[in-house]
């Protein structure tokens, strides 16, 4: 029970993660030209 709720948990993040991304695509381009950047 207690993973479950752990899986629920991250899935809830990266749900509003993304969602928080698509509302901010210049956010989203930023961090991904500084992981570019990065590597």
């Amino acid at each position: 029970m207690q993973g479950l709720l752990a899986i629920f948990f991250i899935y809830h993040k990266i749900f509003v993660f993304r969602l928080f991304l698509s509302q901010h695509p210049s956010i989203y381009s930023l961090t991904t030209i500084h992981n570019l950047r990065k590597t």
